[in-house]
């Protein structure tokens, strides 16, 4: 609840004016993307890709499947961690093995499909968020 300073009327958090004198309540601060969006989308991508992968892989490459499977959940994991601003200590070394198993899975099956580039895309914001992860995992 949202107290309004001229009435003093209790509003629900999503009110922008008062509901009882019309009054501006307070400046909504914009919402600040993290450091790390473009690598959590990224890592997202890559292995929402690698598990729907598994899909067509199934019966021919059981190993693969469940190589393929591994490398999904690390990048969904590696993701959502990133996207809600919550950076584990081994954010890193997690990040590294995800594309690694990523870009070794779409290079050794998927060769004729230029399908590997989204894992050299996430390596590239890798690189580029390095110092931000670097500061955000000494912090914890």
């Amino acid at each position: 609840m949202v107290k309004c300073k001229r009435c003093g009327f209790k509003n629900p958090e999503e009110f922008i004016f008062c509901g009882n004198c019309g009054f501006k309540l307070s400046e909504k601060a914009p919402l600040t993307p993290s450091p790390f969006s473009a690598l959590a989308y990224l890592h997202m991508v890559g292995g929402a890709y690698l598990i729907l992968s598994i899909i067509l892989l199934w019966r021919a490459f059981i190993e693969i499947s469940l190589f393929l499977f591994v490398g999904g959940l690390l990048n969904l994991y590696i993701g959502w961690r990133l996207y809600r601003k919550k950076v584990p200590r081994m954010a890193l070394i997690i990040s590294l093995t995800a594309i690694t198993m990523g870009l070794f899975s779409t290079v050794l099956l998927f060769f004729l499909i230029p399908d590997w580039i989204i894992f050299i895309m996430t390596a590239m914001a890798l690189w580029q968020s390095l110092p931000a992860l670097k500061e955000a995992s000494v912090k914890r």
